[in-house]
């Protein structure tokens, strides 16, 4: 039998060419109540999919290689503290749609001025640094002004 949770036109059929990836599905279904995290864990533990075929693939909690896909809990605290949270949040990304020059000067200044008052403004800019965060105001700095400090 060969049934997935999500049919894809992209799926690997016989004779053809593919990962085999496109019809896994994971082991556990989503309305599964959470696993507890390990004693002292910081990264979550990515689950084993199971491909249409029933064959898993070389990775995750049964086979003893596990993927990070969070950083650690406590690295992020400052987050909850920060200025920006909360509706005026959509102030420091650009919208959607199109965006005249005056228009996003105008955004970020009124994010930038979130910015200067805020306790967190530190740790926020060294966060956007560490992952080379290509979008928005943190720390107070936009895309360009982030990227020229890296640059030094």
């Amino acid at each position: 039998m060969d049934w997935c949770s999500r049919s894809n036109p992209r799926r690997e059929r016989r004779g053809t060419i593919g990962s085999g990836l496109a019809g896994a599905r994971l082991l556990r279904p989503a309305s599964a109540p959470p696993r507890e995290r390990p004693e002292g864990a910081g990264s979550i533990v990515q689950e084993q999919p199971v491909l249409c075929d029933g064959r898993r693939r070389g990775y995750g909690p049964q086979s003893g290689v596990t993927v990070a896909v969070a950083t650690q809990a406590s690295e992020l605290e400052w987050q909850v503290r920060a200025a920006c949270r909360g509706p005026q949040a959509v102030m420091f990304f650009p919208p959607s749609t199109f965006e005249r020059k005056d228009e996003k000067a105008d955004r970020e200044q009124r994010a930038k001025a979130i910015c200067a008052s805020c306790s967190v403004r530190k740790d926020c800019l060294e966060y956007a640094l560490r992952i080379r965060e290509p979008h928005g105001i943190w720390g107070g700095l936009n895309e360009l002004e982030r990227r020229v400090l890296l640059s030094k």
